[in-house]
């Protein structure tokens, strides 16, 4: 019997020494493919307009807000307008097959057309569905050719948000009378105008303003713009996303994400899953296990986000915030949960941030956006007893970015003495 035993014990042990070496050339091949695919997808997606999704790996699904479309969507390098689309679900990641679901998304946001930029750049990472939650009724069409408007003999003082908004707005700058601004938009009650004023807000520069219609020249025609109130949003700036929870395949598998890139310290606003979110630069977005947590995490910049009654959370490079949601509707959609308020940001751990590294840092296709993709590391020297790790950002902007804001006085301390400013 000990013999049987002992035999049986072998051909196991047979077996799984045959099953090894095909399972370890899996891991092996995964970084390569994962660049390979990421190179794929900076050559099938290259110059791809604003308000538009790109097919950049395989597998992708989509479905469409008429059934009866005929867009093609379903090999690398297919494009179609986000008008069209309801949702998009790029797959997980998947070795054996040699799959894993990239697409490309643009959307002008809250961004003006007279910044001539790339939009707000959005990369799914394997698992990622995207839902646009943008209702026909509060979509907000930009033209594509603003107004120019002259400011009267008084001037004009510049708001940040116009008085009826919901949020309070004291003025912030002021126009000399004679100064010509582009405008694209009048507020709900036709008494003021959004221009471009690129200036700085206190984590980042913004690039829209408004002002007083009654501050204005002459009387101008502004039939031809568009009206914008606080739940008016371009494509694919409101959106409900779930991404899955499948582990890595190894260590430069990102799992799974939602990739968000602007223009650099230029604040951008999204609204996700039902929560407003700013942000200067570059942010990961993803849901949590069980899929009732989004977590929001800063690579480069600041992000900013708040629930109603809530202190402004404020995210630097390497930290992350999280919320929870509520429960999905018949439709699968989760939204910010009853109760339910931004956690204050936690340093990321070191095993995170170097997976995040390994799979992020420099791998970006850099046509796609407006600049490399840069991850901050934990620096830890060797030691005994309580060691002390600090943040590494080695982008030269960023550090100038973190410093000023650190000279200033408007990052604490304690989080400025994280970071290797020097």
């Amino acid at each position: 019997m000990r013999l049987l035993h002992l035999f049986i014990l072998g051909i196991i042990l047979l077996g799984l020494s045959l099953y090894e070496p095909t399972q370890a050339q899996d891991i092996t091949e995964c970084p390569s493919f994962i660049q390979t695919a990421l190179q794929q997808l900076g050559n099938n997606c290259a110059n791809s307009p604003i308000g538009s999704a790109c097919y950049g790996n395989s597998e992708i699904t989509t479905s469409y807000a008429n059934p009866s479309t005929s867009a093609t969507f379903s090999k690398p390098g297919d494009r179609v307008n986000l008008e069209l689309l309801n949702d998009i679900h790029t797959n997980a990641i998947d070795i054996v097959a040699k799959k894993w679901g990239l697409a490309l998304l643009s959307t002008q946001a809250n961004l003006p057309k007279t910044l001539n930029s790339k939009g707000v750049v959005m990369v799914t990472l394997g698992d990622v569905q995207a839902q646009n939650a943008v209702l026909p009724t509060d979509e907000l069409v930009l033209t594509d050719k603003p107004v120019a408007v002259l400011v009267g003999k008084q001037g004009s003082d510049l708001f940040n948000v116009p008085s009826g908004f919901n949020e309070t707005s004291s003025s912030f700058g002021h126009l000399p009378a004679g100064t010509s601004v582009q405008a694209d938009g009048v507020s709900l009650d036709g008494k003021w105008l959004r221009v471009f004023a690129m200036h700085d807000n206190i984590y980042f520069q913004s690039p829209n303003a408004w002002v007083k219609i009654g501050d204005l020249a002459d009387s101008v025609d502004l039939k031809a713009l568009p009206t914008i109130g606080p739940n008016s949003f371009t494509l694919m700036q409101s959106f409900n996303l779930n991404t899955g929870f499948k582990l890595a395949a190894c260590d430069t598998d990102s799992t799974s994400m939602l990739y968000l890139q602007g223009p650099e310290e230029t604040e951008v606003l999204l609204h996700i899953n039902g929560a407003d979110i700013r942000f200067g630069s570059t942010m990961l977005v993803r849901t949590l296990p069980p899929g009732n947590i989004m977590q929001l995490i800063s690579l480069t910049g600041i992000g900013l986000v708040k629930d109603d009654g809530q202190v402004e959370r404020v995210i630097t490079p390497g930290f992350a915030s999280q919320i929870c949601l509520s429960e999905p509707s018949d439709k699968g959609i989760r939204t910010i949960g009853t109760n339910c308020k931004w956690s204050e940001p936690t340093l990321l751990s070191f095993d995170t941030l170097e997976a995040l590294y390994r799979a992020l840092d420099g791998k970006i296709p850099q046509n796609l956006q407006y600049y490399r993709t840069y991850v901050p590391r934990l620096i830890c020297p060797s030691g005994v007893g309580h060691v002390r790790c600090r943040i590494s950002v080695i982008y030269d902007k960023l550090v100038r970015h973190l410093n000023d804001l650190c000279q200033r006085g408007i990052l604490p301390k304690n989080i400025c003495d994280l970071y290797i400013l020097s």
